[in-house]
């Protein structure tokens, strides 16, 4: 029996391959994921371009971080909530004080969906006019 989709859509960031695709995976299980990209310049222009839902991204990565990702998405008037994932959450909020939902690597598997779910309900940014029809991550886009 196959599972539906949920339409929400999801932008992956990672800089480590391995962890970015089994982020993807884990997420296509119940959301749309529409893109996947290496760091934080790629998610801003792959944000922009694809205006998912929600935004899955590590903290630490090359050319911007995740928070200065953010924040320059937030400069040009694209508000699309966050969620983290960090090997060290405590770490990153000593860092960032003002860093949303922040899961740990470790916890991945159990905390992902919640957090996907309940930041796409903050509901921060206006839906996409575009419609997508999400069957597989096939067609999802990377920017690498």
């Amino acid at each position: 029996m196959s599972r539906s989709k949920s339409r929400v859509r999801v932008l992956v960031a990672d800089d480590h391959a391995k962890v970015r695709n089994c982020i993807v995976e884990i997420l296509d299980q119940e959301f749309c994921v529409v893109g996947a990209v290496a760091d934080g310049e790629e998610l801003v222009r792959a944000a922009t371009q694809l205006r998912p839902h929600v935004i899955v991204s590590d903290v630490w990565m090359p050319k911007l971080n995740g928070p200065e990702a953010e924040q320059a998405l937030l400069a040009s008037g694209v508000d699309i909530p966050f969620v983290f994932i960090t090997s060290d959450c405590r770490d990153a909020r000593q860092i960032w004080s003002n860093l949303g939902s922040c899961i740990d690597k470790l916890d991945t598997l159990d905390d992902l969906f919640p957090a996907v779910r309940h930041a796409s309900k903050r509901g921060r940014m206006e839906a996409s006019s575009h419609t997508v029809k999400c069957n597989s991550t096939q067609g999802f886009q990377h920017f690498e």
